[in-house]
């Protein structure tokens, strides 16, 4: 965007800060602020979580005592500040600093704006939040597993500056419609977490035997299903050729699970192949050696499937040294380290497949259908089941014993094929639900963007030649600074300092991001009537 609108000018952040010292600055880093200095009351301490997209989210309260902020005061936030997230996704994440009947500061990687005076800080915040902004910002973030928005490429960030009075009719534009956008959003957040609920409960009331009406002609004792699994693990073990049979443990029944008339209650080891113990795998995948073989990680399971196109490899050597962890058609997979609701039935195209040492291979007797097993996993009992026996402290994990010892409720291998079908009956409406409302997200999300972008490319509110031109302003606030009895030494300086507002250019990359390129969707296309107001 380089031919801008009556009245703008370019500047960078820096020529549009308050006139005084440090009016951008960041959090102390390191030992001046940690976690030990928390305490329970006092001046308040502004951190990432607290920083939302727009809005500041105030859950999350962390304090320091007031003679420590004494020190610290340099770094204090004060209400109608902005506060910029310099570290997470999707950055700058900004929102305006509300008042408090506290002093409050910011913590390390947020980085607190004073806008002066003349400039309107809701305008500013909105530019931030522009897909142009972001776009900028995208192409000079650093880092790879934290990615960094630095204090200096903050400061240097280009903007056109509206004259001030089309600034705050920018602001009540985006007053008006904006909001709208967020609560529908939340809205649609709300249907997502009910999704969920609902997949859950449909699973939970289907091994639980409430889901799915058999014939009482389907229904076994409990006693002839426990025994043709038992008979059935004995003959495994004999075709092998073992000796020592080694009994099942019994199920961890407290508390019991629902069970339903017919239904048997064993352990899940005494319905798994006794030769094809339930197990672990990989204890190093990632050791020397070239990599060629395929194996699953606790990332590799989602929303009940196998993402098979993330499957990292491992070497041949890694995985002779773990075969007994190998994969077949039917087995069941689950991670066992800081997620337990994740599971997967494994098709036969992964035969050969290895495992990680956070993932658990569970190979079931041919009266325990994979596809039930897979639900059973799901449930409700089963994820509280694994809570209860999760250890650790940072990451929990679920041993190897406990997952053997799960109650697991079995009824006649009919009926568990009818459940399998009616679950999926269920889960696919509500998969059409889930997709729905994930194209009308879409459909919000790029309507925000289009507006922001539209107000930041002079098109959504009409220019006044009437207006005091944005290079007064910039002159204005440009004179108070050079007129500073005494203007304290800067860490960095900014590559347009000394030149004075009128010169600064659009920065390499921005035509790229300029607002034209995000056009305006047809109201059509999002389903809305264009004969009515665009959101009521």
């Amino acid at each position: 965007m380089t031919n801008l609108p009556l009245g703008w000018e370019w500047a960078c952040l820096e020529d549009l800060l308050a006139v005084e010292s440090r009016a951008i600055t960041d959090g102390p880093f390191g030992s001046n602020l940690a976690s030990r200095h928390y305490t329970a009351s006092g001046v308040r301490v502004i951190r990432l979580q607290n920083i939302g997209d727009g809005i500041f989210n105030d859950e999350d309260r962390a304090y320091i005592a007031d003679d420590h902020f004494e020190s610290l005061r340099a770094h204090e936030v004060c209400a109608g500040d902005l506060i910029v997230a310099s570290l997470g996704d999707n950055l700058p994440r900004v929102c305006i600093m509300p008042k408090f009947d506290v002093s409050a500061i910011v913590k390390a990687d947020c980085i607190r704006v004073r806008p002066h005076h003349s400039i309107d800080p809701h305008w500013l915040l909105y530019f931030l939040s522009a897909p142009q902004s972001r776009s900028y910002a995208a192409s000079r973030i650093r880092g790879v597993g934290r990615p960094r928005l630095g204090l200096g490429e903050l400061r240097r960030m280009p903007l056109p500056v509206p004259p001030l009075a089309e600034q705050r009719r920018i602001v009540t534009v985006l007053d008006e419609y904006l909001p709208r956008l967020a609560k529908a959003a939340d809205s649609l957040g709300r249907v997502n977490i009910r999704s969920r609920d609902l997949a859950l409960s449909i699973i939970s009331s289907a091994v639980e035997g409430r889901l799915v009406k058999h014939s009482t002609s389907c229904i076994s004792s409990s006693e002839e299903i426990a025994a043709k699994l038992a008979r059935q693990r004995e003959v495994s073990w004999a075709a092998a050729r073992r000796s020592n049979y080694n009994s099942p443990v019994a199920p961890n029944i407290e508390p019991p699970p629902s069970i339903p008339r017919g239904w048997a209650l064993v352990s899940l080891e005494a319905a798994t192949d006794p030769i094809r113990t339930i197990r672990y795998g990989i204890l190093k995948p990632n050791s020397p050696g070239v990599r060629e073989v395929p194996y699953v990680e606790v990332r590799d399971l989602s929303a009940g499937s196998l993402v098979r196109e993330s499957l990292k490899r491992t070497s041949k050597e890694m995985d002779t040294q773990f075969p007994g962890s190998r994969l077949r058609a039917g087995d069941v997979v689950m991670a066992i380290r800081g997620s337990y609701e994740r599971s997967a039935v494994i098709s036969s195209d992964l035969t050969g497949v290895n495992i990680s040492r956070d993932v658990a291979r569970i190979s079931p007797l041919p009266d325990l259908a994979s596809d039930y097993l897979h639900l059973y996993l799901q449930g409700r009992f089963s994820r509280q089941y694994f809570a209860r026996h999760a250890r650790g402290v940072a990451v929990k994990g679920v041993n190897i014993s406990a997952i053997r010892a799960l109650p697991v409720v079995i009824p006649p291998i009919v009926v568990q094929r009818e459940i399998v079908r009616e679950v999926e009956r269920c889960l696919s409406v509500v998969e059409i639900w889930k997709n729905s409302t994930a194209i009308v997200d879409a459909r919000s999300r790029r309507l925000r963007g289009a507006l922001l972008a539209e107000a930041f490319a002079g098109r959504l509110v009409t220019q006044d030649p009437g207006d005091e031109p944005a290079s007064m302003l910039l002159a204005q606030i440009q004179g108070e600074r050079a007129g500073m009895a005494k203007v304290p030494p800067r860490r960095r300086t900014p590559k347009s300092a000394g030149a004075g507002p009128a010169t600064v250019r659009p920065a390499r990359g921005w035509d790229s991001v300029a607002a034209a390129s995000v056009p305006m969707l047809p109201l059509g296309d999002m389903g809305i009537d264009q004969d009515k107001d665009v959101l009521g």
